[in-house]
């Protein structure tokens, strides 16, 4: 079987430069030019030979599905990786591209989230909070909803895409697919900077570099863009930074993540229905309903902290993870009956939102036999949210003209919203290795959840709200080799079947009457 394998970071040392340049013309903008210059790739190391026969991206060690470390052909789970240096031979800019050769994989871009924002597509299934997202090992805006505008492919190692119900430990649940971006650590890099132009006027630049590789191991990371859309009044602009340090530290080894996310959007609109149900033809190309000062703008700041360590018991591994995040948003849509509308016809809000996400997990992994792995732990998740909003209604003219900003348009209402979330949970998974050829693996998990609420409609009525609920989540997976290469000119070829059962929190839509809709 061949070695496992992992994308080959920088270090410190010699160099090397590649550039690669494209250019594609594109259908709605005749002089539009996408360029794609990658330069400056600094490698210390030199290339290691070519091994005795080609090596697959199933050989990579994966950390999703489990915490041994295995490789993802040997995981009983259907799990696919996509490693960094492919994503940049492809040119890969955003996480449609990126998955794009996964099959039963869709990605489509945009969504309520703005333009920026993703909506993957798992086992038929294309609902945002029916998806675990993983940055790094940590959820994403697990609490409400996947944060897949956050996503930066600057100096990722690979990501990690696994279909079904999530693995027991991550402290939340989905039932559709977990998807984990995983970027170098601090003191490896893939070292270059990246320049792109594109239709419409879109530029970014990225860079990624490696600060020391000594005693304290430390890596920056960029990214600024300007991308916008064929509708001159959307888009967004989104500038990224990560900085990742580590040192060894009473006998174990203690890291230290700062993510720094500014993003400013202008929202698209959704295509209206007609009389009959189906999509408006009567409206222009790229209609766009919201008021003219519409926007999304998010501000986020993230700070992670872990600590490794061999104990008597086994690998200990702790994490903690703290986001705070502060949201802008002017936004609107067409009401029902809009082209019969002699006034308003449209409905907007402008809301403020304050959002904190807290996870907490540690846990031990051991090998207590030559063929049984287990890990234990316990994690918390925890989200709080508070919002106002302040409603309104406005003229949006449908022959595609802006619409007057929202400040001109008729207050109907002001509510606000408070709510909390709790995910905690105690987990065990095993790995059984029955023989050479099959193995088993296995996960349950013990949740307690709770949501509180407390929220004001437009008659300053107060709704207060809570609940709590305890239930057991678990997978079972077992796989079996049916075919060894013994040449290692191929992958062994493995057949595995799985079942999982798992809970899944309602998301929260933050709309203005948020304070009706259900709770666990």
């Amino acid at each position: 079987m061949p070695q496992p394998t992992t994308c080959a970071p920088a270090t410190a040392g010699g160099a090397r430069v590649r550039i690669r340049m494209s250019l594609v013309m594109k259908q709605h903008f005749a002089a539009g030019v996408l360029a794609s210059l990658t330069t400056f790739l600094m490698s210390a190391a030199q290339a290691q030979e070519a091994s005795g026969w080609p090596q697959s991206h199933l050989d990579t060690v994966q950390v999703t599905a489990t915490r041994f470390g295995e490789q993802a052909q040997e995981v009983p789970l259907s799990i696919s990786v996509v490693r960094g240096e492919e994503l940049r031979a492809r040119g890969a800019t955003d996480l449609r591209t990126a998955l794009s050769t996964l099959g039963g994989v869709s990605v489509a871009m945009g969504g309520d989230r703005g333009p920026a924002g993703a909506v993957p597509g798992l086992l038929g299934v294309r609902e945002i909070d029916d998806l675990l997202l993983l940055i790094d090992g940590v959820p994403a805006g697990g609490v409400f909803f996947p944060t897949f505008e956050a996503i930066s492919l600057i100096n990722v190692e690979r990501i990690e895409v696994l279909r079904g119900t999530a693995p027991v430990y991550f402290g939340t649940t989905a039932f559709a697919g977990t998807i984990n971006v995983v970027h170098y650590p601090a003191g490896q890099a893939d070292a270059n900077a990246t320049l792109r132009y594109g239709s419409f006027g879109g530029l970014s630049a990225g860079a990624a570099w490696v600060l020391s590789n000594g005693e304290i191991q430390q890596s920056l990371s960029g990214e600024i863009s300007n991308d916008p859309t064929a509708d001159p009044r959307g888009g967004y602009k989104r500038a990224l930074l990560s900085y990742r340090a580590a040192t060894e530290l009473a006998g174990g080894k203690a890291r230290m993540d700062l993510n720094v996310m500014s993003l400013r959007q202008r929202p698209l609109s959704p295509t209206p229905l007609d009389d009959s149900g189906h999509l408006a033809t009567d409206l222009p190309i790229d209609f766009n309903q919201n008021p003219a000062d519409a926007k999304l703008d998010t501000r986020r700041v993230q700070l992670v902290g872990g600590y490794e360590k061999t104990v008597l018991l086994g690998r200990w591994g702790t994490t903690l993870s703290i986001t705070r995040g502060n949201e802008e948003s002017i936004r609107g849509f067409l009401n029902d009956g809009f082209r019969e509308a002699t006034g308003d016809n449209a409905s907007g809000v402008v809301q403020s939102r304050h959002l904190s996400d807290v996870f907490f997990d540690t846990h031990l992994t051991d090998r207590l036999t030559p063929w049984l792995w287990v890990t234990y732990g316990l994690n918390e998740l925890y989200g709080s949210a508070r919002q106002s909003s302040q409603s309104f209604t406005y003229v949006a003219p449908l022959d595609g003209s802006a619409p007057a900003p929202s400040s001109a348009g008729t207050p109907t209402g002001t509510t606000t919203l408070s709510d909390s979330r709790n995910f905690f949970g105690a987990y065990v998974q095993t790995r059984l290795r029955l023989s050479e050829d099959a193995s088993v693996l296995a996960g349950l998990r013990w949740n307690r959840t709770r949501e509180t609420r407390t929220a004001t409609d437009a008659d300053n009525n107060l709704v207060s709200q809570s609940q709590r609920t305890t239930r057991f989540s678990g997978s079972l997976g077992g796989q079996l080799k049916v075919w060894n290469d013994t040449n290692g000119d191929l992958d062994d070829v493995f057949i595995h079947a799985s079942v999982g059962t798992t809970f899944q929190p309602p998301q929260l839509d933050f709309a203005a009457q948020a304070g009706a809709s259900p709770l666990l």
